[in-house]
């Protein structure tokens, strides 16, 4: 069986979650890429807009109207069998808030809809945020798992897992929690994932607090490059 090239972000990016109007935000300062074999550089910054209303909303809701997109620049790795190297391309980063959950939306440029799993050679096409991103671009290590919610076309749903490194699931996590909403068009998938800012289990899991900022990265999957 061929394996599926993961395209991911050269550097980490950083999540502020802004205030409410008229309070004081956090600042956050520059800094080197965190490895991910490139990039180099400061980071980018993604900033999850306070909003009113629910956040668990479909991609072309107008709430994310609110918020500015951030273009996170994507490589393949190098440690996937079949990667073909070159540039991975891009994923377009919004997010927003609205004190009690939070959100993410993304947007790539994906020119087959692949999201049917027919036979052992089929690969569905996916996305994945991963927190704990001072430990990563690679995926954590045993000692240092990163966790990662990992979203399929495929059953349109996303599995909330822990990553012991490239390759390797140490263990799945609740993932009731976590919703996701998608469309196709285009030649274009846009997802939105959503999550309570307060995590369930805090030991593996990021808990957001307004004003503060968090290091994350972010993959896409292609699954017609197999």
């Amino acid at each position: 069986m061929k394996s599926l090239a993961i395209k991911i972000c050269t550097c980490l990016v950083t999540v502020l979650l802004a205030l409410p109007l008229g309070s004081q935000a956090a600042m956050w300062g520059g800094g080197g890429g965190g490895g991910g074999g490139g990039g180099g550089g400061g980071r980018d910054s993604v900033t999850a807009v306070r909003v009113a209303g629910p956040v668990a909303v479909a991609p072309d809701d107008p709430v994310w109207n609110s918020a500015t997109a951030t273009n996170v620049t994507l490589m393949f790795t190098d440690s996937v069998e079949g990667s073909n190297g070159g540039s991975g391309g891009s994923v377009s980063v919004k997010a927003i808030h609205n004190g009690t959950d939070i959100a993410f939306l993304l947007t790539w440029n994906d020119a087959t809809q692949d999201n049917l799993i027919e036979g052992p050679e089929n690969f569905t096409d996916a996305a994945a945020i991963m927190h704990n991103a001072n430990r990563i671009c690679r995926m954590g290590s045993q000692s240092n798992p990163v966790n990662i919610w990992y979203w399929r076309a495929v059953d349109d749903t996303v599995q909330n897992l822990l990553s012991g490194g490239l390759g390797t699931i140490t263990h799945t996590l609740g993932d009731d929690n976590i919703v996701a909403s998608s469309s196709y068009s285009g030649s274009q998938w846009q997802v939105v994932l959503s999550r309570p800012l307060a995590a369930v289990d805090g030991n593996d899991q990021v808990s957001f607090t307004p004003g503060n900022s968090y290091p994350v990265a972010f993959a896409t999957w292609n699954g017609a490059n197999r």
